[in-house]
């Protein structure tokens, strides 16, 4: 499974240890098997932004595993420890996105993933990544990627289908 932005504490030769960006995608062959790995991982710095990194991966994490909640800004501040003027400063360096854009990105690439990898139910998937309703995670959906929900779903299986030997 892909990795992306994991906010990650790497621990380097001598017992040094400091914060990295990491993205890993697997290398996949024309049936579909995974034959290898590729990755990246930009060193962030190290000791004096260790408290705050540690924070800032706190919120991350808090925030992944709770899509389908409201999400706010001082809620996942307060998890970090900063301010919400520090959190969304972390996160923009980080991600280039401030807290609500990065709360917003998660829930659409959760969406994709789903839309792509399952056959949940649309209104299902609303649900899971916190929308009301099928109708409102639509509008979002469309406004943000350019087509409807089903439509991408409908895409992205025919694309597999056209990949089948």
């Amino acid at each position: 499974e892909a990795v992306r932005g994991e906010l990650e504490l790497h621990v380097y030769p001598g017992g040094r240890h400091g914060w990295c960006i990491t993205h890993k995608l697997p290398l996949v062959d024309a049936a579909g098997r995974v034959r290898g790995l590729v990755g990246t991982s930009r060193d962030l710095g190290t000791s004096a932004d260790d408290a705050q990194y540690d924070g800032v991966a706190r919120a991350i994490e808090h925030a992944r595993a709770n899509l389908a909640r409201p999400l706010s800004t001082s809620t996942l501040s307060r998890i970090a420890r900063l301010s919400p003027y520090r959190l969304d400063q972390r996160l923009r360096k980080l991600f280039g996105a401030s807290t609500s854009q990065f709360v917003q990105r998660e829930r659409l690439d959760r969406e994709m993933r789903l839309l792509r990898e399952t056959r949940t139910p649309i209104a299902e998937i609303a649900m899971r990544v916190g929308y009301a309703d099928q109708s409102s995670f639509t509008r979002v959906f469309k406004r943000a990627v350019g087509t409807s929900p089903g439509a991408f779903r409908e895409l992205k299986e025919r694309d597999s289908r056209a990949e089948c030997p």
